[in-house]
């Protein structure tokens, strides 16, 4: 399996020192296995590992067994029924959210706390709130500190129309979305406050309080991210930013990270099928 540095590469690039746009594709062949089992290490993450549970068979099982459980009961099965159920389903728009964090933690250095796809409290349904919050902490010249905050949010589809409908278009889109979080601060504190709360790393608990307070007090040191995940099929087309790279004073005070991850595919339900079934380690 290759590193996870080396699921994708970049094909297309634009930043003007503020925001940031970005295209890229898978890179290697193996690249949805890699991402089908970080999908099955984070959804059955404990908070106290199983193999610090001191289970010894016993009870009548063991760590395998219940590995194999968690597999079982906490990775998603695919939603049957129509395509527009399927498309609604949670287990299509967590290709997104993993590919978010992923391209958060490795370009840009984002540390995250509460992950939807691990922590949601349901197995079917999707967390409410901010897909993805990361922070990143920066040591300024004169010893004090100062953060960045990014609010991501992620989408994948299929629309033929450029850009489609869910970056500008749907009631949902990620242009509602991301002026919401920016003109109803108090309540995108409130859900940055809520991650530190539920984060177990305390380095990563520590930045998301502190950026969260000078949020709060309306202080210059913390700096806001509006980040997008789009994930498309071959209907891509250049235009797909939409708004973020025609408009983006739209998002002020937010600075724009936008990645599309192109995959070169005509069915995407057909992927997710995959996907879940590497996940679930179930045989071809």
């Amino acid at each position: 399996m290759p590193a996870i540095s080396e699921y994708f590469k970049t094909v297309g690039e634009w930043d003007d020192g503020v925001h940031r746009f970005r295209v890229i594709t898978p890179d290697h062949a193996d690249w949805l296995t890699g991402l089908a089992e970080l999908y099955r290490e984070l959804r059955t993450a404990s908070r106290v590992p199983i193999g610090d549970l001191g289970l010894t068979g016993l009870e009548g099982f063991d760590v395998e067994d219940l590995q194999a459980a968690l597999v079982a009961t906490q990775v998603p099965t695919r939603h049957s029924g129509s395509p527009k159920v399927k498309h609604m389903a949670v287990e299509r728009s967590d290709i997104g959210e993993l590919v978010l964090a992923l391209i958060g933690e490795l370009k840009y250095g984002y540390n995250y706390g509460y992950r939807s796809v691990r922590d949601r409290e349901l197995v079917k349904l999707p967390g409410r709130g901010i897909d993805q919050i990361g922070v990143l902490e920066l040591d300024l010249t004169n010893g004090e500190r100062a953060y960045v905050l990014s609010l991501g949010e992620a989408k994948v589809s299929i629309d033929k129309n450029s850009p489609p409908a869910v970056v500008d278009g749907s009631k949902d889109c990620l242009r509602v979305q991301h002026r919401g979080h920016l003109t109803e601060s108090a309540e995108s504190i409130q859900k940055v406050l809520g991650a530190a709360r539920h984060t177990a790393d305390r380095d990563t608990a520590r930045q998301l309080f502190a950026a969260g307070m000078l949020w709060r007090q309306g202080s210059d040191k913390v700096t806001l991210r509006s980040t997008s995940m789009l994930v498309r099929d071959r209907n891509h087309q250049p235009t797909d930013f939409g708004s973020f790279r025609a408009s983006p004073s739209d998002y002020d005070p937010g600075h724009i990270d936008f990645t599309i991850l192109v995959i070169d595919t005509g069915d995407i339900e057909e992927l997710v099928d995959e996907f879940l079934a590497l996940a679930r380690q179930e045989a071809a």
